[in-house]
């Protein structure tokens, strides 16, 4: 399987107040322009439709021709894409747009913890990559390997199922599990749909052991 690989990649995690909101959009404005600077082209705006209202940055892009959505994706792009508030679905079509640099702008019905953690992503909000869960890495590869047929045959549901209830039963986060299959290329976005709803199934994972973060203390 192949994982989506760029010069540069970054995402802000959902805003949750109207002031972080407006930090965000300075965050990813101070980062677009510096991938236009790299590239020497300009930004690109991708977002699953094109009547998105009117928020920060957005007026600046125009339809057709710096803003795209799954309906009028474009082609290939050598500047900075930025996915705002994107679905899988047009995560992976951003994806495909961005030949060197890509920005995601998280939708919180869509968490992309897990992608930014295949693609080593930059969390806007502390300059940092974001690490892989190793601790789910080994399953989410033998999930990836079982995918050859996107979970569509008995086998590979089977082999599915197992590996989910697998890291369900040892407390293992699976939220980040359908974004991280986003990274996969090779992957159909039906087959991390399929995922999605396998996860449903799972009963709630069992609490944790209550940790102090002494960074707090």
């Amino acid at each position: 399987m192949t994982i989506a690989r760029f010069d540069a990649a970054a995402w802000l995690p959902q805003p949750t107040s109207p002031e972080t909101h407006q930090a965000g959009w300075q965050l990813v404005s101070h980062w677009l322009d510096a991938q236009q600077r790299r590239t020497g082209a300009p930004a690109v705006l991708f977002t699953d439709e094109l009547r998105i209202g009117s928020d920060g940055l957005l007026d600046t892009f125009t339809h057709g021709t710096t803003h795209f959505s799954l309906r009028s994706a474009g082609p290939p792009t050598p500047g900075p894409v930025l996915a705002y508030r994107p679905t899988f679905k047009a995560l992976r079509a951003a994806q495909r747009m961005a030949t060197s640099a890509i920005c995601v702008w998280e939708l919180g019905d869509a968490p992309i913890r897990g992608w930014a953690g295949q693609v080593g992503a930059i969390d806007l909000t502390t300059g940092l990559p974001t690490p892989a869960d190793q601790a789910v890495q080994e399953h989410l590869d033998h999930l990836v390997f079982a995918g050859n047929n996107g979970y569509a045959d008995k086998p590979g549901l089977r082999d599915a199922r197992r590996i989910l209830t697998e890291l369900h039963d040892l407390g293992l986060p699976t939220d980040t599990i359908p974004s991280s299959l986003a990274a996969h290329t090779d992957l159909s976005t039906e087959a991390i749909q399929r995922i999605a709803a396998l996860l449903t199934s799972l009963p709630a994972p069992p609490l944790q052991p209550y940790q102090a973060d002494l960074d707090q203390l």
